[in-house]
């Protein structure tokens, strides 16, 4: 997931997540084996059922493709949880050092 980045709801329990073109192997293994385990954990963390969409940056999204400079919506589940818990949504940093 950290290679991944959240841009978009859909409604209010579908998560967009998208992933770079030179990261899609971490997307491939997430929809392979590990996207039922982290749906159950965004559940058990916010109370409700979140339901996870992951696609390629620039791929096949309807003309929505890349990065934008705006912060996605958060649902007020979210934004709840981000109150209560003085959380904040993050961007991890990405480096290209390797092994």
């Amino acid at each position: 997931m950290v290679e991944g980045r959240p841009v978009a709801w859909q409604g209010e329990q579908t998560l967009v997540v998208e992933y770079p073109p030179d990261r899609r192997f971490h997307r491939d293994r997430l929809e392979a084996g590990y996207k039922q385990p982290v749906e159950k954990a965004f559940q058990a963390l916010l109370g409700r059922k979140i339901s996870l969409v992951t696609r390629i940056a620039g791929q096949g999204d309807g003309g929505q493709a890349g990065t934008t400079d705006t912060e996605p919506e958060y649902p007020p589940a979210v934004m709840e949880a981000l109150r209560l818990f003085g959380g904040r949504v993050i961007t991890p940093e990405r480096t290209d050092d390797g092994p």
